[in-house]
């Protein structure tokens, strides 16, 4: 396998962590509610909305920070920041101050650490899965292409690390 650059290995990490985000949140049917302004709609049409921005990589796979979100509120709407923030704080004892005060440190995250991000997340992902599937497959084929590609790429890490053993 390819040895991945960590531009690629971040890339992964956000949509295998996006794809979790949107699961974790579905009901059986695969339909998750927007954060900020309630619509539904299958998981696959929404996103995973940041209260504190991608950008800062501090918090960019913090699921204290993420939720799912309709497109016209991620995109159109520029996330929404003030009603998820507030929301966040309703339900989650008055976070949204402590996640931007963590967004806002200077975070460098290391390839081991990227690597053990994509691991944990392609578990909590899989454990998800069933729990969809039980009821009506809405577990999408981008959702299982995701899963190969992360697979694949666990291989070649451990192929990788097999070689410089020898």
């Amino acid at each position: 396998m390819e040895h991945l650059s960590r531009k690629k290995i971040k890339k992964l990490l956000d949509e295998i962590f996006s794809h979790y985000i949107r699961i974790k949140e579905a009901d059986e049917h695969g339909n998750s509610r927007c954060w900020t302004c309630g619509k539904s709609a299958h998981y696959s049409k929404q996103y995973c909305g940041h209260f504190a921005s991608r950008r800062w990589l501090a918090t960019r796979w913090d699921e204290r920070n993420c939720r799912t979100q309709c497109y016209a509120c991620n995109v159109l709407r520029f996330g929404e920041q003030w009603k998820f923030g507030n929301r966040l704080d309703k339900q989650c004892g008055g976070i949204a101050e402590r996640i931007m005060q963590k967004a806002e440190n200077k975070r460098t995250w290391s390839t081991r650490e990227l690597c053990h991000l994509v691991n944990h997340y392609r578990a909590a992902l899989e454990k998800e899965i069933p729990r969809l599937q039980s009821t009506d497959n809405s577990i999408t084929e981008r959702t299982f292409a995701v899963l190969g590609r992360v697979r694949k790429f666990q291989n070649g890490l451990t192929s990788n690390n097999t070689k410089r053993a020898v």
